[in-house]
């Protein structure tokens, strides 16, 4: 018959609010008898399973303009891909506006931001963990111009990136996209600024600004009072789009973000809410005739999944 040791051992346990503690004769028992110590482990398994699990809080950095349903999808992709991964953790913007130059800096030292989205470079992929799923489907690198409303026929007569380079562009010095149009040999205006590069664009200090299709319609709703409007003549495309960046030290959630896109996609809901978010700018892509401009971009990292088409918009 098996022997067990004295009830004696049950008062060895500390329990102390949530936590559960052996103490030096509890252990000893442990050593003695495996019975009682299979026992010990078993009610520490169950006080650890009464305690409730408290959801880890992910940082993003804020952006302006917060509460328009293009500008948060993002914010609900995420959310929608933690759901599928089966994660807890829940999403939290921070303070204040953050800079995208000044959130990198902050993810890259694990200070202040846990997750955002960016534009990918080789630069970003060396400093952070890309989580590499396009989360605009590509359309980040699919580029219309904002002009002025009294030169709405300004880029009307451009077949061709020689035609373009009569033309000065717009862009802020730290996006990734001037050095693009740069690299391609277009002239190009940087700004300092998100408002000053407008504000630039008003003044006619160069003449076209090439935004994402996902922004161009509305930056040109929000700017319409100052004169700004989309160009109805040119498309310009080059390989590139937006992921989801973490710090080195967290492989773990990339692979939890992975994971959840990727279920996502194999479901439908991420196509679903792309095409929900961006069902007025997919029409306008699907129905135009606009002249295509295509750039190669020099920054795209040699990871890039290009030839997985479950990724990529294609009309």
């Amino acid at each position: 018959m098996l022997r067990l040791p004295s009830s004696k051992w049950v008062k060895s346990l500390i329990l102390l609010g949530d936590g559960v503690f052996l103490t030096k004769q509890s252990t000893s028992v442990m050593r003695r008898w495996p019975v009682a110590g299979i026992a010990i482990a078993c009610l520490l398994l169950t006080r650890m399973l009464m305690v409730p699990a408290h959801a880890e809080v992910l940082v993003y950095p804020k952006r302006a303009h917060a509460g328009h349903p293009q500008v948060d999808y993002p914010v609900d992709l995420l959310r929608l891909a933690l759901k599928k991964a089966g994660s807890p953790a829940t999403l939290s913007p921070s303070a204040l506006v953050i800079p995208q130059s000044r959130a990198l800096r902050e993810l890259a030292a694990g200070q202040g931001v846990d997750v955002m989205w960016s534009v990918t470079t080789r630069e970003r992929e060396h400093d952070l963990l890309p989580v590499r799923v396009p989360i605009y489907k590509g359309l980040m690198g699919w580029r219309v111009a904002l002009v002025r409303a009294d030169q709405r026929e300004l880029l009307a007569k451009v077949r061709t990136i020689h035609d373009l380079r009569r033309f000065t562009a717009g862009q802020v010095g730290t996006w990734p996209d001037s050095d693009i149009l740069i690299a391609n040999a277009l002239n190009v205006q940087t700004a300092v600024s998100f408002d000053s590069l407008f504000a630039m664009l008003r003044a006619r200090r160069y003449d076209y600004c090439p935004r994402s299709v996902v922004e161009a319609w509305r930056e040109a709703e929000t700017f319409r009072a100052q004169g700004i409007v989309v160009d109805e003549h040119l498309l310009i495309r080059y390989p590139a789009d937006s992921y989801f960046f973490v710090s080195r030290k967290q492989p773990q959630l990339a692979r939890t973000i992975e994971r959840g896109l990727m279920l996502a996609l194999a479901d439908g809901s991420f196509d679903a809410l792309f095409r929900a978010r961006f069902a007025d700018v997919l029409k306008h892509l699907e129905s135009s005739n606009r002249t295509v401009i295509r750039l190669d971009n020099p920054l795209l990292p040699e990871h890039t999944p290009l030839n997985d088409k479950r990724l990529w918009y294609r009309p």
